[in-house]
């Protein structure tokens, strides 16, 4: 069990910091929303979250060095990424591995991850109202929700008591 989660985190992170290097280039303000939203998203030191900034504040230099070989291959695993993450879904709910054909799957919840990335840096940073402040969680909730249905599809549906029951059995 170690080694697929040393793997998945591996895969993750492959996927995610080249991902969040382009994504962040997209930010009007030249990445720095970006590196602040993820310097607090991930809780680290005044210290560390400066390193994190000068890592996304460079988004011409980013476009500028990015080739079409980077972005294929950042496809390639970013779709890796979704492949594992619906390979656990799929674990969880006790379900067969999908078909070949339901790979399309992956390829539009990576399209929604990176618009969702882009959103939730850009938009919930600095929450004007209550009802701001309850904007993010409530959003990162309906995005692991919503992941879960697409890239399951419709065979979620039939198993009811879902992975909270399965966790109750086994305590």
């Amino acid at each position: 069990m170690g080694q697929r989660s040393l793997g998945f985190a591996a895969l993750g992170f492959l996927t995610l910091v080249p991902l969040l290097t382009i994504v962040s280039s997209a930010d009007p303000e030249h990445g720095r929303v970006f590196a602040q939203w993820l310097g607090e998203g991930l809780g680290v030191s005044t210290t560390s979250r400066e390193h994190v900034e000068q890592l996304f504040t460079r988004p011409s230099q980013a476009l500028r060095t990015t080739t079409a070989f980077g972005i294929a291959v950042l496809a390639a695993f970013g779709l890796t990424f979704g492949a594992a993450v619906q390979s656990g879904y799929e674990k969880v709910w006790d379900l067969p591995p999908a078909r070949w054909w339901a790979r399309w799957r992956q390829v539009v919840w990576l399209g929604v991850l990176i618009g969702y990335l882009f959103t939730s840096a850009t938009t919930t940073l600095r929450p004007e109202s209550l009802a701001d402040a309850f904007a993010a969680p409530l959003s990162a909730v309906l995005f692991f929700w919503w992941s879960q249905r697409i890239l399951l599809g419709r065979t979620l549906r039939s198993r009811a008591p879902g992975p909270s029951a399965k966790a109750a059995r086994c305590s």
